[in-house]
């Protein structure tokens, strides 16, 4: 793919065929399969309190995002969260968790998908998924589940998941930036070409 094949935010066009990925057989297979190994990697994880965990899923849900959209980020996190619940239950359902895993397949796949992948959109992308959705959405559920909506339990809850999540950001950004130096190369053809073949990943 080439600079003409970057598709705007704002056309139309982008979210056509961020749509029709998920209609698409190959990439119903592929997200599938993303998908079931994002689910079984969140079974293991690195606890740090009872309700701050550190996990590795995220490689899957930019992959998604990567290769086939905000649309299939949707999807995928709604489906992952509704499989990893049924399979693997650790309490109440509850929708919030479920919306923070659709957003984050969608932030992903609105920032990388059909554009020429910069540092800088991995660094905004994974900013915003971990201030506001880990950290910030992620207390704001807390306290609805456990219904104590004091201004004081949720700054006890937000500041360990803040302080978290800022640690986690640049080595996340890394892993990220090495993954897509790893897979660009791979996926490399017709339908998956983001930037010339003797190019390096940029800053912006």
């Amino acid at each position: 793919m080439n600079k003409n094949n970057y598709l705007s935010r704002f056309s139309p066009l982008f979210w056509k065929t961020a749509f029709n990925e998920i209609k698409n057989l190959k990439s119903i297979v592929m997200i599938s399969i993303l998908t079931s190994l994002r689910i079984i990697v969140s079974l293991f994880f690195i606890p740090i309190t009872d309700n701050n965990r550190i996990y590795f899923t995220f490689v899957f849900v930019v992959l998604i995002g990567f290769l086939y959209g905000p649309i299939s980020g949707i999807v995928s996190g709604i489906i992952a969260d509704l499989i990893s619940f049924i399979l693997f239950p650790t309490g109440p359902f509850f929708i919030g968790y479920m919306i923070s895993s659709a957003l984050s397949g969608f932030i992903f796949g609105l920032f990388l998908y059909k554009t020429r992948i910069t540092i800088l959109k991995i660094l905004f992308s994974k900013f915003i998924i971990n201030i506001f959705i880990n950290a910030f959405l992620g207390s704001l559920w807390w306290i609805i589940l456990v219904k104590n909506f004091s201004y004081d339990f949720f700054i006890f809850i937000f500041v360990p998941k803040l302080f978290k999540n800022i640690i986690l950001l640049p080595i996340e950004i890394i892993i990220i930036y090495l993954l897509f130096n790893f897979i660009i190369p791979i996926v490399r053809d017709d339908n998956m070409m983001y930037f010339g073949k003797e190019e390096k990943m940029k800053l912006f």
